[in-house]
Formats: structure tokens, sequence, C-alpha cells
């Protein structure tokens, strides 16, 4: 609730200075505009906690933590002796996730994802699954014509990709389910709420 009043001012504010009202409706290009500064979800942040993180696997977990979940956040860097750059599956397989737990039912508009920084893998396609407030089975987003959306991901390392749902969605989880790869199943992401 807090966030979406903070996201309402601030669009208020930019309207205002801007004059990005067309009639009775907020001008997409507005908010397409400063989509980066106003919708970001907070994994980039770190206002979504570590612990609110979990994937299916993650590379060498029986060694280290370098391609740790928490890794898989946007514009996470190559540190190598402290991290890799990113989340890395330990499986390439299709069916891998990432996932972010919400606490709160919150509206998700679209995802954004990169690959492993300064190295060459990253996902070609995936999934988004979700699940609603008070339900237990997940959800799958879907496209214009109400099939489950295979969206398109990364052709390189570091370029973000962003990929707006046909809907939003209410969730209370997120998971990114990887379906095609190049190399390796390693991403960075981030969630948009507008």
């Amino acid at each position: 609730m807090l966030k979406t009043t903070i996201l309402l001012l601030a669009i208020t504010g930019l309207c205002v200075a801007f004059g990005c009202r067309d009639g009775d409706k907020w001008s997409e290009v507005s908010i397409e505009a400063n989509r980066h500064s106003l919708c970001l979800l907070g994994l980039r942040s770190g206002h979504i906690a570590d612990d609110a993180l979990s994937s299916s696997t993650f590379f060498d977990s029986t060694i280290s933590d370098l391609h740790h979940t928490r890794y898989g956040r946007l514009y996470t860097p190559n540190r190598p002796g402290l991290h890799y750059g990113s989340w890395v599956a330990q499986n390439r397989a299709a069916g891998e996730w990432i996932q972010v737990d919400l606490l709160e039912p919150t509206r998700i508009t679209g995802v954004i994802t990169q690959g492993r920084n300064q190295v060459d893998q990253w996902v070609t396609r995936y999934k988004i699954q979700y699940m609603r407030p008070y339900e237990t089975t997940w959800q799958t987003v879907k496209d214009a014509s109400g099939q489950d959306d295979n969206f398109y991901g990364n052709s390189d390392s570091d370029t973000e990709v962003t990929n707006m749902f046909y809907r939003p969605i209410v969730a209370i989880k997120l998971r990114l389910v990887a379906q095609q790869w190049h190399n390796y199943i390693s991403l960075r992401h981030e969630y948009l709420t507008c």
C-alpha cells in the first residue's frame, strides 16, 4: 500500500511538472518513459530481501554459493572470488526456476531480464508463473490468445530485455521458469509494477 501511494505521488508530481495527462487518462508515454525509475519491484535495489528469493537449484551448491539465487538481481556485477554475476542453475534442463516471495499481494505488469554479467550465458525463452493470494496452485501468465506466454529472453549477457504482460497480474509469489538457454541457465532479473 505504501509503495503504491508513493508511486502515485511520484507519477502525479511528474504529471504536474510535465503535463502528462490526456483528458482523464494518465499518458502511457509518461509511464513508459519513467518505468525504470517508478515501477521496479525492488530486486535490484535490495528492497526485496535475499531470504525472499529461492530457486530450484544453483550451480555448485554443495561447494560454494558463488552462483546463488541472491545474485539473480538485475545489474548484479561479476566479482570473481565473491560471486559470478548472476543466478546459475545447477542443471541444464527446462523447468529450472527462480522465485520471489512477495509476502503481500502485489500488482505485476512485466519483467526485465539480463544474462550472466560478462559471461556467454543467458536464458533465451521462459515462462512466468505466479501464485495468487489465498491460493496454493501456480498459474502461468497468458498471452492475448489465452495460451501460456513463452517470453523471448536474452541474446547476450548484459542487454536488458523487457517483456510486458498482456494483462497485469496480482501475485504473492513469482517464478521465472527457464525453457531455453544459451550455454547455461544464467539470469539476472527484476519485475515491474506499472
